[in-house]
């Protein structure tokens, strides 16, 4: 007997309990996979759009991180 009648027998003995815990678990590993392809596209859009912009943008960028670097600092001085 080889492999694919044995899954074939294995499966015509589920209960039926077990197969609608089959169909839920390939339900939730096929959205999963579908929603982890839109984060991706999602974050390679933005990723896109921040290099785009920085590009354009070089001195604002600068002066934006220079001013993100002066707060970030003044407030860990105060916690310390």
């Amino acid at each position: 007997m080889n492999k694919d009648e044995e899954n074939k027998l294995h499966k015509s003995h589920n209960s039926p309990i077990q197969e609608i815990k089959e169909i839920i678990v390939e339900s939730v590993k096929d959205k999963s996979k579908e929603i982890k392809r839109e984060v991706k596209h999602k974050a390679d859009d933005m990723q896109d759009a921040v290099h785009k912009y920085v590009k354009e943008h070089p001195w604002k960028t600068i002066g934006f991180s220079a001013l993100a670097g002066m707060i970030i600092a003044k407030l860990f001085r105060k916690k310390l």
